[in-house]
């Protein structure tokens, strides 16, 4: 799975508000986005980890929008966490209201309508200078990665636990 990559080509802005629960995709999303906000009653989480399956398609993305150190924080525990931590881990730039999140002018978070799409091409590209490439290859090793934690025996007795509404066995 290639996602656009914001900065690159100049031509899109992406933006993304969001008055749910966004899970482990919905996270990979506001990670290609330039902006993302979101209602401050929304919780996010990783928890496709909690059935032992690693987050391999969205993580380059989610690297390269948290950082390595954030990204080891809520990877490593699986655990739901808020608006406001989203804000701290750099998902989203703000968190904002639940009802001006869901009212259609969003309350005027970070509009992007005051440059020209060719006036704002170098601010993006200066800021994707220092970020490592999301090529061929690391998708390819992500997806390798994906593979093989779906063939390790913690994963099946995971998702064995979770569909069978139990924990798993090294779980007391």
């Amino acid at each position: 799975m290639r996602l656009p990559e914001t900065g690159r080509r100049g031509k899109l802005h992406f933006t993304s508000v969001y008055v749910t629960i966004p899970l482990g995709g919905g996270i990979g999303l506001a990670s290609i986005c330039d902006i993302a906000v979101a209602a401050s009653d929304c919780r996010f989480g990783f928890t496709e980890i909690r059935l032992g399956i690693i987050p391999a398609k969205i993580s380059p993305y989610v690297v390269a929008r948290m950082g390595e150190g954030m990204v080891r924080r809520v990877f490593m525990s699986a655990r739901i966490f808020s608006a406001d931590e989203a804000v701290t881990l750099n998902i989203i730039a703000k968190s904002v209201d639940a009802r001006r999140a869901r009212r259609r002018d969003r309350g005027g978070s970070f509009p992007l309508s005051f440059a020209a799409a060719g006036r704002s091409r170098p601010s993006q590209t200066s800021c994707s200078v220092a970020r490592p490439p999301i090529n061929d290859k690391v998708i390819n090793d992500t997806i390798r990665q994906l593979a093989d934690t779906w063939e390790a025996e913690e994963a099946s007795e995971e998702i064995a636990a979770f569909l069978e509404k139990r924990k798993p066995r090294w779980v007391s």
